[in-house]
């Protein structure tokens, strides 16, 4: 990783694969730092409160509650069953 200050503004800084669904033509990922940028989580709470609004509680309530985490220090994702870090390749040990 280089340590150069990035220059300032909209520009693509990561590569994104998708790891679950399908990819659909033109796709772009615009990526957020939630454990690490409060305006991050203002755009996230507005996003979980666009869910709401449509419908989509299950996601806006697991916006909210992984904002919780990342406000009190902890990761974004939820560990999965095990305690680990979630991986949806993976799914649940047994």
């Amino acid at each position: 990783m280089s340590n150069t200050r990035p220059r300032p503004g909209l520009y693509q800084k990561f590569n994104v694969d998708r790891i679950v669904g399908d990819d659909k033509p033109g796709e772009e990922f615009f990526v957020l730092s939630p454990t690490h940028d409060p305006i991050a989580r203002s755009a996230l709470k507005v996003y979980a409160a666009e869910c709401r609004a449509v419908g989509l509680t299950d996601l806006a309530n697991d916006l909210d509650a992984a904002l919780e985490r990342a406000s009190n220090g902890e990761p974004f994702y939820p560990p999965d069953c095990c305690g680990r870090p979630s991986d949806p390749e993976a799914g649940c040990c047994g």
